[in-house]
């Protein structure tokens, strides 16, 4: 996962300061807020800036404690103290609530701009404009044991091994798709993921929770081809996620999402993150999920695919 964005930080940072009784120390905060990072290691914390030799992280801490304190939801008038104002203590219980999937979650990577429940990789064209980061989506390649430290590093991928990988993904079977979203799900950073018999999974496919959090998510695999999920799919999955014993649904398909089911999604009951087929691609390659690196070029990792669950 490497060091945390700056826009991540910002809610752990304000929930641990208020957790303190509404103030504490940057030694203590350092710690606290590293806990809600699953993906940030120990390596990546002694990882410093080449001039100042500063520690990455905490510097980088640092620079969210001054966004907050520009905001006034941070109080910066006592030195090595960081105390929360009222204004981020209204955000955190506008931004925090029970079920809340948090930014700062590495499944939160998938979204774009903000947590919303709007399909991955899904544009609407009336009203969404292009950006930088839906454009074009560029890959932070991180050490792996097959990458020797200064080997080149392939930052955008080949068109062709998208649709080698999206094709893969048609060619499996529905309970093989059921386990790669479960893989899917354990590489962003939720924990104890399980995929359900089929004769007891009631309309849900798996389950997972948020690490820390525990916030209870219930997930859907559908593997569809130019079939795109409608209103009567979505509508059973959401009728399947109740509250109390979810308190969040992930759609995860190969296709893409109908308006009408995107709506569904947004409307009462649970919320539902989408992630479209397309998405599903572009976070299988960063994540090297189902792909083997070899020198700067990539292919299929079939040895994966076949050990998933016929």
């Amino acid at each position: 996962m490497g060091i945390p964005t700056y826009k991540s930080m910002e809610l752990p940072l304000l929930h641990e300061i208020e957790a303190m009784g509404g103030s504490g120390q940057p030694k203590e905060l350092y710690d606290r807020v590293a806990q809600h990072f699953p993906g940030l290691t120990a390596s990546d914390r002694k990882l410093v800036t080449p001039k100042t030799k500063v520690s990455t992280y905490n510097n980088r801490v640092q620079f969210v404690r001054m966004a907050l304190i520009n905001k006034g939801e941070l109080d910066g008038h006592t030195p090595g103290v960081w105390t929360i104002t009222q204004k981020g203590k209204d955000r955190l219980s506008k931004e925090w609530p029970l079920g809340f999937v948090p930014e700062y979650c590495d499944l939160a990577n998938l979204f774009i701009d903000k947590p919303s429940t709007r399909p991955v990789g899904h544009e609407n064209r009336s009203t969404r404009k292009a950006s930088p980061s839906s454009a074009k989506m560029k890959l932070e390649v991180p050490p792996t044991p097959n990458r020797k430290a200064g080997a080149p590093v392939l930052v955008e991928q080949p068109k062709s091994v998208r649709e080698q990988l999206l094709a893969k993904l048609h060619h499996l079977s529905p309970r093989q798709f059921e386990y790669l979203v479960a893989e899917f799900l354990r590489t962003h950073g939720l924990a104890d993921v399980r995929v359900t018999s089929h004769s007891h999974d009631g309309g849900i496919d798996g389950y997972c929770t948020v690490p820390f959090l525990e916030v209870k998510v219930g997930f859907q695999a559908k593997r569809f081809g130019a079939t795109t999920v409608g209103v009567p799919v979505m509508q059973h999955f959401k009728g399947s996620l109740t509250f109390g014993q979810h308190e969040r649904g992930i759609f995860v398909t190969t296709s893409d999402f109908t308006q009408g089911a995107i709506e569904v999604a947004e409307g009462p009951g649970v919320p539902v993150i989408l992630v479209s087929g397309k998405a599903l691609v572009e976070a299988m390659l960063e994540k090297r999920l189902g792909i083997k690196e070899i020198v700067t070029s990539y292919e299929i990792d079939e040895a994966f695919f076949d050990s998933l669950t016929q």
